[in-house]
Parts: C-alpha cells; structure tokens; sequence
C-alpha cells in the first residue's frame, strides 16, 4: 500500500489565509455544498451534481468568505460556480442585496445581451438572469439571500448556452435552502486564528512535528468546526506514524467538511485515501476498505482509491478483488493524469499477488510490467 501523502505549499495556505476559509461519507455529499458564516446558527446549502470545489477563500475577520467550482455535465460541458457571503452591506431584503450587487455589476465590461436580462423572486430568493452573447453565448443566473445580517450571493454560469439547460439551473435554484445548526455546529475561531494557523503550518513545513502539534492542538481549543485545523493534525501523526492520532483526526475533517466546505476537492480525495491507507496499515482492512469504497462513492473516477482497494483485497489475500480493482485502477490512470499511480510491480502490498500469473498478465496489458 502506498504511503502518499498530499501536501500543499506553504505560500498556497498563507495566500488562502490571508484571504480566508465524513466518519464515513454521506451518499449525497457529492452534490449538496454547505457554508455556515462565523458565529451564524445556519449554513446555505445548495444542491449541484458531480460539483468540483477548486477554492476557498475566508477573511480572518469574519466578514466574508467564498468558495467557487464546477460541475461536469452528461454532455461534455460544466457549470461554473460560485458562492459568496459577507456582513450585510446595508439593510433590506433579498431584493435590497441584488440591487446592491447589481450595481456592481453595471461596471463589468461584459454588458448581457439586449433584452436577456430578467429578475425574480422565489420565496426568500432574489434571481438575476442574463446572457453574454456571441461568442461565449453564455448564461448568468445569480441567487440572493440576505439572512440574518449575512448577504448571499450564488452564482452559477454555463457556456453555449441552450434553452434545454434551463431545467438543470432551475433544479439548482430548487435546492437552495437555509438549515438550521445546532450550537455544537456552529463555527467559531478568534482573531488570532491567522497567526497562529501560520506559526503552525511553518513548523509542519520544516517537519517539526511536535511544534506543529502543539500549535494545531491550541487552535483547537479557541476554533470550531473549521476543518484545516484536523486535516493537519491528521497528516502531522501520518508522518510520525502515529496511525490511532491520524485515524482520529481524519475522520473528524470528513465530518466537518460535510457540514461546512473548507478544503478543495483534490485534498479531500487525498484525507479519504490517507484514512483507507491509515486503516490498512493499522490491520483493519474491513474499515479500509469501507473508507476507500465511500471514497468511489464520492469521485467514482479517483484511480488511487481503486488501487488502494487492490492492495487491501491483496492484503487479505482475496486474489480475484484485487485484480479486479488494480484493472480498474489502470483503466481509470488512463483519463486521470493529475496524480500518476505507483508501481504496483515494487509495491510490497502485491507480494503474495505476484505469485498468481494473472498479475503479471495484467501488469503487461497495461504496459506496467517494467516500472
């Protein structure tokens, strides 16, 4: 079993900072997006398919906080997305936060072609719609929400625009809804979450484990709900093999993410493939496998998670599993070039899988027999 690890670069998190942000997975994760707001008993919830969160950005100071992605349709394209929450920018309703930003949005070079540009309401929701002509021929739709003191505004685009689309945009406007939160969920840090956040991740960037530790467990104590603390917890015992430590604190990231988006779909992936790998070289290879197994659940095109589970199946020497899975992990590296699989040839997880002339068969039929 591979011993990966993702990291990302200091600079990237003190950028991230500086402008600010499963127990096992839930069957919807994959499509509903919550974001709470600092100090707020509610969190926005909005429902997209196959959703790709790539950034998240959270002012230290609780005014505002942001995280945008896409989603990849049946067809070939993707809907773009968008989701931002701030201190309300004056009193009103909905309608008062689209004026509001609809204002602003009368300075963007890109004027809606004449005629598209229409507003209204649903419920609590304020919409604006319009489309950019040739030749992006692009359609804009965006949601205001003005709660609790908190403006909201939800944008989602799509190019190439066709009237068939209509359906998918009016299923996502269908999904918006305000939850309630239980003060246990509600997210909490103090002003000195930044610095310490910093301190702490330059001690885990020149591996001083323990100092990293130390730090992360202090911002604990002050923070809440806010997954970057136990993400890094988790992979600071990761590294010193203190596999119990990263177990916890993995699964505590999961949970939160559910109830509240902070990290990045690509890290996400890694933390449930750090914890399936964790659980596997910890020898509870059924807790591996049903970690890795909701991973696919989540991002079925994920290769890592299908070879994981090759070498799980292969540690507890169910042959026929785990070239089943180490096929499907070849077959899904073929599409998905961001992270290249290991060599399964020197992975010492196959050692008893390569007395079997099945696995050398398979290794050559995807040219991985000389890696």
């Amino acid at each position: 079993m591979k011993k990966k690890l993702a990291i990302l670069a200091l600079g990237a998190m003190v950028a991230f900072l500086q402008l600010m942000a499963f127990a096992e997975t839930p069957a919807d994760a994959g499509t509903k997006t919550k974001m709470s707001f600092p100090g707020k008993k509610w969190a926005l919830q909005i429902e997209l398919p196959n959703l790709e969160i790539t950034d998240s950005k959270f002012m230290e100071d609780g005014q505002s906080r942001t995280i945008g992605g896409n989603c990849k349709l049946e067809d070939g394209g993707k809907i773009n997305m968008s989701i931002f929450m701030e201190k309300a920018k004056g009193k009103g309703d909905s309608k008062a936060c689209r004026d509001f930003y609809s204002k602003r949005m009368g300075n963007s070079p890109l004027k809606p072609e004449e005629g598209s540009l229409k507003q209204s309401e649903k419920g609590n929701l304020a919409i604006r719609e319009y489309l950019i002509g040739a030749p992006l021929n692009q359609k804009h739709l965006n949601i205001f929400i003005a709660n609790d003191d908190v403006w909201i505004d939800i944008h989602i685009s799509r190019v190439l625009w066709e009237d068939s689309f209509q359906e998918a945009f009016d299923k996502i406007i269908d999904s918006v809804k305000i939850e309630k939160l239980a003060d246990k969920d509600v997210m909490k840090y103090t002003s000195k979450f930044n610095a310490q956040y910093q301190k702490a991740l330059g001690f885990y960037q020149k591996k001083q484990w323990k100092d990293a530790e130390k730090g992360l467990l202090e911002m604990q104590k002050t923070a809440q709900n806010i997954s970057l603390i136990p993400i890094w917890l988790g992979n600071v015992y990761y590294y010193q093999k203190n596999l119990p430590n990263a177990i916890k604190y993995y699964e505590q990231t999961l949970s939160q993410e559910y109830g509240n988006r902070f990290v990045a779909d690509n890290q996400m992936r890694a933390t449930i493939d750090n914890l399936g790998m964790a659980y596997g070289m910890s020898g509870n290879l059924k807790k591996a496998e049903e970690t890795l197994q909701s991973g696919l659940k989540r991002y079925p095109f994920y290769p890592h998670f299908y070879y994981n589970l090759a070498c799980t199946y292969a540690e507890g020497k169910n042959s026929d599993k785990a070239l089943e899975y180490l096929e499907l992990a070849f077959q899904k590296a073929e599409s998905y070039k961001e992270e290249p699989l290991g060599s399964a040839l020197n992975d010492s997880s196959f050692e008893t899988l390569k007395q079997d002339p099945r696995f050398m068969e398979l290794l050559k039929k995807y040219n991985r027999d000389s890696e």
